[in-house]
C-alpha cells in the first residue's frame, strides 16, 4: 500500500484534515484513482475545502453520480463551494436519468445545503443589481460570486444584468448561457454586442457548439493543438450568440470566429470592432 495514503488515513482518523489532504495528495498525483480521489475528496470535504473537494470530484463525476451517497456528498460540496447555480444546472441534465425519489432527494440535499451556506455567509445578501457599475474584472468576481445565489435570486438579477449597458458583453453571453442550462422558459430582454435590446428565450436555445455554424467552425479546428487558439475562438462565438448568427450567413459569422486565424476579415467591420474591443477590455 501507498506510504502516502497509509499516512494519511491516519492524519484523517485523527481528523488532521489538512495533513490528511497533503499525504493523499501525494498519492493522487502519483497515481490517479477513484480510491485515492475519494481520499482526497473526502479529507478536503472534512476540512471544508469545498471548493477544493468540488473540483477534485470532478475528475471521476461519472462514479460520483453512480453512487447515491457519493453524489450527495458533491452535492453538498458544490453549494458550499458557492456553485449552487452549476449544481441546479447538472441535477437538469440529469433529471431525465433520475426517478421521482431520486430528484426529490437531491433537490432535499441542496435546500438544505444552500440554507446552510446562506447562514454562514450572509454577505451572499448583497444587492447584485449594479453589477455594471464595477471594473470588468471585478465583474467577473462578482459575477461568479452570484453563483451561490438560489435559482429564482439569480435569474432574477439576470434579467437585470442582461439590459444593463454597462454588464461586460462576454458576461451577458454567459449569462445567457447560464438561464439556457437552467432551462428559462420564459423570454428575457437583453442588450446585444450591438447594443440592440432584444428578446430571447432561453431553454429554446441549443449549446452554442451545438448549432450548425458552431460544430462546423470548431471542427475546423479539431487539427488545432493550441487550446488557448480554440478556446478563443469558442469565446467569439458564444459573445456573437445567438443575435448575430440570426443576421449574418455562416461564413460572415466564420469570418469573424476566426478573425485570430486570418488576415482577410476587413478592419472596418463594425461587429469585429466591437467583438475586438471586448476581448482586449477581458484580458487587460
Amino acid at each position: 500500500m501507498d506510504v502516502n495514503v497509509t499516512a494519511g488515513e491516519q492524519f484523517l482518523e485523527q481528523k488532521n484534515y489538512a495533513a490528511a489532504y497533503e499525504k493523499f495528495l501525494q498519492a493522487y498525483v502519483s497515481k490517479k484513482s477513484m480510491r485515492t480521489n475519494h481520499l482526497l475528496f473526502t479529507a478536503a470535504f472534512a476540512g471544508k475545502q469545498y471548493a477544493d473537494a468540488y473540483a477534485i470530484a470532478a475528475d471521476y463525476l461519472a462514479e460520483y453520480i453512480a453512487d447515491d451517497a457519493l453524489f450527495s456528498k458533491y452535492l453538498k460540496a458544490g453549494v458550499m463551494a458557492g456553485k449552487n447555480i452549476n449544481v441546479v444546472q447538472l441535477l437538469i441534465l440529469l433529471t431525465p436519468y433520475m426517478t421521482s425519489a431520486e430528484k426529490e432527494a437531491c433537490q432535499q440535499v441542496v435546500a438544505t445545503t444552500l440554507t446552510r451556506y446562506q447562514q454562514e455567509h450572509p454577505e451572499i445578501k448583497k444587492k447584485w443589481q449594479y453589477l455594471g457599475a464595477y471594473s470588468v474584472f471585478e465583474q467577473r468576481d462578482l459575477f461568479a460570486m452570484a453563483h451561490a445565489l438560489p435559482t429564482a435570486d439569480f435569474i432574477a438579477y439576470s434579467r437585470q444584468w442582461l439590459v444593463d449597458s454597462n454588464v461586460h458583453p462576454i458576461l451577458r453571453a454567459s449569462i445567457v448561457d447560464d438561464l439556457r442550462q437552467l432551462g428559462v422558459t420564459e423570454e428575457v430582454a437583453l442588450i446585444n454586442l450591438n447594443q440592440e435590446q432584444v428578446t430571447v428565450v432561453p431553454a429554446q436555445l441549443p449549446a452554442v457548439e451545438q448549432t450548425e455554424i458552431g460544430e462546423k467552425v470548431l471542427a475546423s479546428l479539431q487539427t488545432t493543438a493550441n487550446e488557448a487558439l480554440v478556446g478563443e475562438v469558442r469565446l467569439r462565438l458564444q459573445i456573437m450568440y445567438p443575435f448575430v448568427f440570426k443576421t449574418l450567413t455562416s461564413e460572415q459569422i466564420q469570418m469573424i470566429a476566426m478573425a485570430p486565424l486570418t488576415t482577410t476579415v476587413p478592419s472596418e467591420n463594425k461587429l469585429l470592432q466591437r467583438l475586438e474591443a471586448a476581448l482586449q477590455e477581458w484580458v487587460v
